[in-house]
């Protein structure tokens, strides 16, 4: 009769252990699946969030501030004569040192004339002035942005270059520029340069631990990166597969995601979105971080699984043996009974 009570015991035991098994991993599976979809869609919507952070700061800083700053300089000179080079020169100086501009510059369409005034560094008002035309040997109306803002007739952002002159000598940056009129009549162009180098400092207010290859790169209008994590991606004359992949994307839409190989042969996905200017703004991810997350979610799940499986399985052969023990008592009577007769 033992027999028959240790074998109902274990026969309950197992039959019990089996649905609870099924039941946990059911569970864990299901957990898990709702965890990866939580998990890829957090790691997207960051992406995003940074993506529309890095465009309103790049934003502000070109695509309003600069051009507020350049209209503010065109009204002013429409009410002034081409000679009064002090005075222009004043107006330059006031722009430049109050929001910190390395170089700031008016070039006259009909006779070439053009002042550049430079950030000094202290944000000072400059007291003493040149009141003679500069000349840096070049004829600046041959210069592209020069060209783009007099042709658009409007505001517009050349494309990045490692400037050659003036106080970013040697230094990735890109001109705003905007033509100016006097009388109705086209007279010239008013430019101010931007350090690009900047942007990333900014950008480094996006890192984080759980997403360690997010980076966030700017391409400009004709497909070059000029701003990006990594120096060596930067005005390097070649084609990487991702200004490759969004030159094409952009002419199709002006935001949206695209999916590449990155330049150290790792999958990648990136949110990209276009400027009114011409720019483009990317923040991309190896998609290696998304699986590792949701690899960290399976190991934790198939962890907590086989804990609640153990715990389980030793509760439910306390419970059982608890339950079969007046039985055990019981047969122990019927046996002496019967040996009895």
């Amino acid at each position: 009769m033992f027999k028959i009570v240790g074998g109902l015991t274990a026969k309950i035991i197992s039959s019990v252990a089996f649905v609870f098994i099924v039941s946990i991993s059911v569970s864990s599976y299901m957990n898990y699946k709702g965890s990866s979809e939580n998990t890829i869609n957090l790691y997207e919507t960051i992406q995003q969030s940074v993506l529309d952070a890095a465009y309103t700061t790049v934003n502000i800083t070109i695509g309003i501030e600069a051009k507020q700053h350049l209209e503010y300089i065109a009204n002013s000179l429409a009410k002034m004569d081409e000679d009064s080079i002090l005075a222009q020169r004043r107006i330059l100086n006031r722009i430049a040192e109050a929001i910190g501009y390395p170089d700031t510059f008016i070039v006259y369409e009909d006779t070439g004339h053009y002042l550049i005034e430079s950030f000094s560094g202290k944000h000072e008002a400059k007291q003493e002035f040149n009141n003679e035309w500069d000349d840096i040997g070049l004829d600046l109306r041959t210069r592209p942005w020069y060209q783009a803002a007099k042709n658009s007739k409007g505001f517009s952002v050349s494309d990045g270059y490692v400037s050659q002159v003036g106080s970013l000598a040697g230094q990735p940056a890109l001109t705003a520029s905007i033509p100016f009129y006097k009388n109705g009549k086209f007279a010239g162009v008013i430019g101010v340069d931007v350090p690009i180098g900047e942007f990333q400092e900014r950008f480094k207010a996006f890192e984080l631990p759980i997403f360690p290859s997010l980076r966030v790169s700017i391409v400009d209008g004709s497909g070059d990166t000029v701003s990006h994590k990594d120096p060596r991606l930067i005005l390097n004359g070649k084609q990487e597969a991702y200004e490759k992949v969004i030159s094409e994307s952009i002419k199709l839409q002006d935001e949206g995601s695209i999916k590449y190989i990155s330049t150290q042969g790792l999958n990648s996905q990136a949110y990209y979105h276009k400027f009114p200017f011409g720019w483009t703004v990317l923040v991309a991810a190896n998609i290696s971080d998304y699986t590792e997350a949701i690899n960290n979610i399976a190991i934790n799940s198939a962890i907590t699984g086989l804990i609640l499986l153990i715990v389980g399985v030793l509760i439910l052969m306390f419970i059982v043996k608890t339950f079969l023990k007046p039985l055990s008592t019981i047969q122990l009577g019927l046996n002496s009974f019967f040996s009895y007769i």
